[in-house]
């Protein structure tokens, strides 16, 4: 490759004011090189213009640029000084740029323009993390080891490289490609052969060639033939070889080779063969759709960029081939990878593929449909969407709009915005020439028409999945383009739709072999009677359609946990057309598909004559069986089960209609935390995405169809299309779900009797049954059902004559009597049922602020409260199979009761739109759960009065607590009518605290709330993951609470928090509050109640992804989820119990009040010294007589009321909660006299170690000195730690030489005092209190030592003691003295 060729990158630079950003950051890989990376810059303010201005290199006169890169605010990189190019900015990688490990990491960027005398002119904003140098897989020294697997798998572009075929003779040049070279080994090798054989053929003619009957022969000069000949062309000259006969052979190397028709002149041989090969030179597969981005001369960075995100690597080239039809395993050689790769790139293999749209470009023409624009111009190839927006797939264009009080869609469509747009593509198209092309959609909305190459192919009406042929409208040249017409006319839909592209779609491409779009279906009609024999019949019928002919094998594998359990073989014989195939396999010891076990088997499916492969496909299914009995209800596996249902739309919060499976799988996740295991999807077709994960999860559901058929309940709906799409919109829908093993049921509609009042009966029952048809003929197993919400009307009952299953909506006692006496042979169950209404942390219905209460005690009037219609559904009607509450989460539109601006946002939910629960989430954990849970409402922010506090809990017993005082236990029999127990309580600010028991008395479940200061300080954010896949579409979610500086809750907070994002990028925010109308796709929301959500996305970049929130006066945190392989949900801790007796209460400074602490005490003392309690504390306090006395009475009184008997024993006292002044009054009666202690010079003495109070108590000791025999004996000490020298000590020395009794005082600090006194005698009495020490009743004074204050600090640190150590401890000559007396008592002076 010669050195001025470079791997050609554009990307475009945005300027705004101060900032600069590049719409895709630059990534790049150890020892990359000859990279050219052209860049349009363009001003913000005119970037919508296609005039110059936009472009700043234009406005400013720039015809030089130079970049420079920094790390760390350092300059690390720059380049040279370089010409524009065509109004771009240019900068290459060359040479040994970034060749060593320290140049790893990540560059901020900035650009310099220069005017024609590269005169600076301006320098724009740097662009902070705009350049990543990522460290490659492979090194030098691995190349070796993968040359063989890899040198097929890519070729790279070489923009206008031709290859020089000869040499200075005239010779031709053959360069034999070997394994270093990107560009393809086995293509090149072909090519040069072919190359080859045709220059010398031509070189060789002028030197003699022969013409005989009509053909040409090479020759020698002597005349002898060298070949068979070459028939001459009609109209050739017979007697020379001509420009045509020279194209003729040109042309015949481009049908050998497959390229396109050659422009070249036919006298430039030279020429043509150049182009040929350089046509070779163009951007192939990585067996894959993804085309590699490394430079051709670099194979080790096309590895590199293969293997990257691969932990094994041999694992993916094996997985990735055997996608493509050829089976590969880890366990095969290079070579044999190589070999098999070579087999897929040489076209032996004839294998359909599947390629998910993402990046399109956008344009809303209307926010408001324009009935009369009909313009088609968007459509064509080559139209200019340049000023287009980018934006990715799925995409809801409604969800981005501000509300508009006045929008066409109104309440119910939640005050966004729909109108009209269109999408534009650009396909992939050019592997796909000679098979058969279709686009696949898993659902628009609305309305939506589809063109390729400006010609229509395909409309459609509703959420349905769709797919349409554009084979004979391609031209394979990857430039085809596919635009999407999407309007939304409102309003249109009586909850909100979303508008555009909601789902995923796809480019998919089969063979003149080939199984259709969902035309494999796989049933197990006997696993009921199979599983008693430890087996399961597997029936797989599929329908392939041929263009001719032929003899091929049909081979069927199942899998389990990607374990091989069973597979067949079949060779069958196909005719030209469709032909139906059934396949039966036997396992054995099937693992069931159940309730929360989504165990799920894999069918791969191929269709192979010899080694070429047609058709790879690979179908999920579980094995499961169900009834639905009409006295038991459901049954699943042989077991009875209640369905514990709710229904759900289909938007997710702040990401409208946009579907994400990770937060599909996080709805749920909740939802099965709550102890739901069924959901009705409502009123549409649900994604793909929602339906995988239940089957994943292992959750039953109900698919509905529409909400209307031909009677229109808004002016835009379906009713329009009935007629013409209804039997589309269920073929598509059962055909792509019928293997899911989730679905339980079809639902043919939602209350349409009572909306249809034009329908008679005969009208209505053939609509019925013409679907009932519709979907039998694809799926007869399931069941079919609607949700009628008039069930005693005649019509209806018609109606539900013809279903297999009944549902009633909103159905009262009597209603499901009167259905179950007019039908008694359908099974019966509540499709619609509570519709209760709630607001998150609000506990009374609020008509000014437009709110409803979480007491379980607010409703619509066709409605009931959520505990009855429980109550009705799960225990009081046997009959009832189950129930599905309305809803699972509150969703976007119908905000009843108050369906007015700004409610926009529904309060049905038992979750709200963040995911976050209400209260009534609990009651049916407490009834639909076994794990023990206990949940108190409502928070403890009030002022004053009784307060009605509930439990919801599924223990055998509960207990609520404030502030450590027990407000008694209440038993599970004795519940309250709505699952609740209830306490009425007196408000005190503090703690509560709820136990949940078992039987045996044990702690099993527990719930504390703290009264918040009030006043929010911080953020505290949570993530519900901390590692998030790069490869993967995940979401995270942050959850940001508003605390007070304890840590709590501020329940009531409404801050306005603005969350930024490292490594990331916010998707949305939102409270959860129905009335608020704050944008949801923007980085700053309000508080609700003190919560907020936002929703980031990574960037595809390994590393962390930091999220920080601060706002309102509020200190910034911040929280970091790892960016890596692997998507890792947060783990639950383990909950540990406290005390309840003994919360953590704060002070709540200004509102608390203090009460006063009396003691009465005679001859004892109280171990707690504080005088003053603070209301709602705790008090402890132990009495204690003193030495030689016997503790008498003890009475205690709080508030004047004695509460001695439950506050009093043993000499301990304890208040759980003060509530009033204490006052405590005690005595000791004096025991025997105290019991003379002998010191015998060998033992440490030790008199008391015990309670005492230094502030109110004082010793008195009284010794005699006569038996004293050495110098200096240690006769007494005290103090809190008198073996050592340490703490807050005072020692007593005695000399019996001298008479002279030597004092000192140490202080905390090891420093001392001291004093020496002559006694006149062997008598000596000690008095020590906090005043002073005296000696014989006088008062000792006159200290010396290294720190005279050590005396003082000694008196004042004695006068804290709560304990104290007296005896003889301390000295080497231990004490002979004799002590008559010790007494421990109040201070006398």
């Amino acid at each position: 490759m010669a050195n001025n060729d470079y791997i050609t990158t554009d990307c475009k630079l945005t300027v705004s004011k101060n900032t600069a950003k590049l719409d895709e950051e630059i990534f790049l890989y150890k020892n990359d090189r000859n990279i050219k990376l052209l860049i349009e810059i363009v001003d913000n303010k005119y970037r919508y213009k296609s005039d110059d201005l936009s472009n700043l290199l234009v406005k400013y006169k720039a015809s030089y640029a130079q970049v420079k890169w920094y790390k760390n605010a350092e300059v690390k990189k720059e380049f040279p000084i370089q010409a524009t190019d065509d109004g771009k900015v240019v900068f290459v990688i060359e040479g040994q740029l970034i060749d060593e490990d320290t140049e790893l990491g990540d560059y901020d960027l900035q650009l310099r323009l220069l005017n024609e005398s590269q005169e600076s002119i301006r320098s724009l904003p740097i662009i902070k993390g705009a350049v990543h140098i990522l460290k490659p897989l492979f090194e030098e020294g691995d190349i070796a080891t993968v040359n063989s697997a890899v040198a097929d798998v890519s070729m790279l572009s070489l923009d206008g490289d031709a290859i020089d075929t000869y040499n200075s003779d005239g010779t031709y040049n053959q360069t034999n490609w070997g394994n270093g070279d990107v560009i393809s080994s086995a293509k090149l090798n072909k090519l040069e052969k072919v190359a080859k054989d045709n220059v010398d053929k031509v070189n060789k003619m002028p030197a003699k060639s022969i013409v005989e009957g009509g053909k040409i022969y090479l020759a020698k000069e002597d005349g002898t033939k060298l070949d068979s000949g070459t028939e001459l062309p009609a109209g050739g000259t017979g007697t020379s070889y001509d420009d045509t006969e020279i194209k003729s052979d040109i042309n015949t190397i481009k049908t050998d080779l497959g390229t396109e028709e050659l422009t070249t002149t036919a006298k430039d041989i030279k020429g043509a063969v150049n182009e040929v090969t350089a046509q070779y030179k163009e951007i192939a597969k990585q067996i894959g759709d993804e085309t590699l981005q490394t430079t051709a001369q670099d194979l080790k960075g096309a590895i590199n960029e293969v293997f990257q995100n691969a932990s094994n690597g041999k694992d993916l080239i094996a997985q990735a081939i055997t996608g493509k039809g050829i089976n590969a395993t880890s366990n095969d050689s290079w070579q044999e990878l190589a070999t098999k790769i070579s087999q897929i790139l040489g076209s032996t293999v004839k294998i359909n593929s599947l390629s998910k749209l993402s990046d399109c470009k956008f344009k809303l023409i209307s926010s408001t449909s324009d009935t009369s624009y009909n313009s088609t111009t968007e459509t064509g190839k080559n139209y200019n969407d340049d000023s287009w927006d980018n934006i990715s797939i799925p995409h809801d264009w409604s969800i981005y709009n501000s509300f508009n009080s006045s929008s066409p869609s109104g309440y119910e469509g939640g005050y966004l915005d729909g109108g009209d747009a269109w999408y534009r593509f650009k396909l992939k198209t050019a592997k796909l020439e000679g098979q058969k092309v279709y686009i696949y959609f898993d659902g628009i909305y609305m309305e939506s028409d589809v063109y390729i190459n400006g010609t229509k192919v395909k409309d459609n009406k509703w959420y349905n999945p769709f797919y349409v042929e554009i084979t004979d409208y391609l031209q394979y040249d990857n430039n085809d383009t596919l635009a999407v017409f999407v309007r939304n006319q409102q309003p249109s839909s009586r909850w909100y739709s979303g508008s555009g592209i909601i789902r995923n779609a796809y480019l998919v491409s089969a063979n003149d072999v080939e199984i259709g779009i969902n035309d494999i279906k796989i049933t197990t009609p006997t696993l009921e009677t199979d599983v008693k024999t430890n087996i399961a019949n597997t029936k797989i019928d599929i329908k392939i359609n041929s263009t001719a002919a032929k003899t091929v094998n049909l081979v069927n594998e199942i899998y389990f946990n990607n374990s091989l359990v069973k597979s067949n073989t079949k060779e069958i014989t196909l005719s030209i057309g469709s032909n139906s195939v059934t396949d039966t396999i036997q396992i054995n010891n099937p693992t069931l598909w159940d309730e929360y076990s989504g165990n799920l088997y894999t069918l791969k499916t191929y269709v192979k004559e010899g080694e070429v492969i047609y058709h790879s496909s690979e179908t999920k299914y579980g094995y499961r069986y169900f009834k639905f009995d009409k006295d038991t209800g459901f049954w699943l596996n042989g077991k009875n089960l209640k369905l514990r249902g709710v229904c759900m739309h289909h938007d997710l919060g702040c990401l409208g209609a946009e579907v994400n499976k990770s937060a599909i799988e996080r709805q749920i996740d909740l939802l099965i935390d709550m102890g739901v295991n069924a959901i009705r999807i409502t009123h549409n077709p649900g994604s793909s995405e929602f339906l995988n994960v239940c089957a994943e999860k292992g959750i039953l559901t109900i698919e509905e169809m529409f909400d209307c058929w031909t009677c229109a309940k808004k002016s835009n709906d379906f009713a329009r299309y009935y007629n013409s799409h209804a039997k589309e919109v269920i073929d598509n829908t059962i055909n792509r779900d019928k293997n899911n093993p989730s679905i339980i049921m079809w639902s043919i509609g939602n209350e349409i009797i009572r909306t249809s009042s034009s329908y008679d009966s005969a009208t209505a029952t053939g609509f019925v049954q013409n679907m009932i048809n519709w979907i039998k003929a694809i799926d007869n197993e399931r069941m079919v059902t609607m949700g009628d919400d008039t069930p005693t009307n005649s019509i209806s009952q018609d109606c539900m004559q013809l279903l297999d299953v009944i549902g009633v909506n909103y159905g009262s006692s009597s209603e499901y009597s009167s259905v179950k006496t007019a039908i008694p042979n359908k099974s019966i169950y509540g499709s619609e049922t509570t519709s209760a209404l709630s607001s998150r942390g609000v506990y009374a219905r609020d008509n000014t602020n437009k709110q409803c209460s979480s007491f379980d005690d607010d409703k619509v009037n066709w409605g009931e409260y959520a505990s009855i219609e429980l109550k009705k559904h799960m225990t009081d009607i046997n009959y009832l199979a189950g129930m599905f509450v309305w809803t699972g989460f509150d969703y976007i539109g119908e905000p009843t009761p108050f369906n007015k601006y700004p409610t926009k946002s529904s309060y049905f939910g038992i979750y709200d739109t963040c995911g976050f629960p209400k209260d009534i989430m609990y009651m049916y954990q407490s009834r639909w759960t076994n794990n023990p849970m206990v949940h108190i409402l409502p928070h403890w922010d009030w002022t004053d009065g009784n307060i009605k506090v509930w439990l919801y809990s599924n223990c055998y017993k509960v207990g609520l607590f404030l502030n450590g005082k027990s407000l008694g236990e209440k038993l599970q029999t004795g519940i309250g009518n709505k699952y609740q127990f209830e306490y009425s309580v007196t408000y005190t600010k503090g703690t509560l605290v709820a136990n949940g028991y078992n039987q045996s008395g044990d702690i099993v479940a527990q719930d504390i709330i703290y009264t918040s200061q009030g006043t929010p300080t911080t953020v505290k954010l949570s993530t519900d993951k901390t590692n998030v896949n790069i490869g993967s579409d995940d979401l995270v979610f942050i959850t940001c609470d508003i605390v007070d500086k304890n840590g709590v809750i501020v329940p009531t907070a409404n801050n306005k928090i603005t969350f930024t994002v490292e490594g990331g990028t916010i998707v949305g925010t939102d409270n959860g509050d129905a009335t608020c109308v704050e944008k949801y796709r923007i980085n700053i929301k309000s508080a609700f109640n003190g919560k907020v959500l936002c929703v980031v996305k990574h960037n595809g970049v390994r590393g962390n992804m930091i999220i920080k929130a601060n706002g309102d006066n509020l200190s910034e945190k911040s929280i970091t989820v790892v960016k890596g392989d692997k998507t890792t949900l947060t783990q639950k801790t383990k909950q540990s119990f406290i005390d309840a007796t003994k919360p953590t209460i704060y002070d709540y400074p200004g509102t608390v009040k203090n009460y006063t602490i009396t003691n009465n005490l005679t001859n004892c003392i109280n171990s707690n010294v504080s005088t003053t309690i603070k209301e709602n504390g705790n008090y402890l306090a132990t009495i204690t007589a003193n030495i030689n006395y016997k503790l008498g009475n003890v009475t205690v009184t709080m508030g004047g009321v004695d509460i001695t008997s439950t506050s009093y024993s043993n000499g301990v006292i304890t208040i759980n909660s003060v509530t009033g002044n204490i006052v405590i009054t005690a005595n000791a009666t004096a025991t025997s006299s105290f019991t003379p202690v002998h010191g015998n010079g060998t033992s440490r003495i030790s008199l008391y170690d015990g309670e005492f109070d230094g502030n109110s108590k004082e010793i008195y000791c009284e010794i005699d000195l006569a038996t004293c025999k050495n110098v200096n004996e240690v006769i007494f000490s005290a103090g809190n730690d008198i073996a050592n020298w340490a703490g807050c000590n005072m020692h007593m020395y005695y000399d019996q030489a001298s008479k002279e009794l030597q004092i000192n005082f140490t202080d905390d600090k090891g420093a001392f005092a001291r004093s020496v006194i002559a006694l006149n005698d062997f008598n000596l009495n000690i008095r020590l209190n906090k005043n002073g020490l005296y000696v014989n009743d006088d008062l000792v004074t006159g200290y010396a030592g290294n720190k005279v204050g050590a005396y003082a600090s000694y008196m004042s640190n004695f006068a804290k003691l709560k304990s104290i150590q007296i005896g003889a401890k301390q000295g080497h000559n231990l004490s002979n003295a004799t002590y008559n007396n010790l007494i421990i008592r109040n201070i006398t002076e």
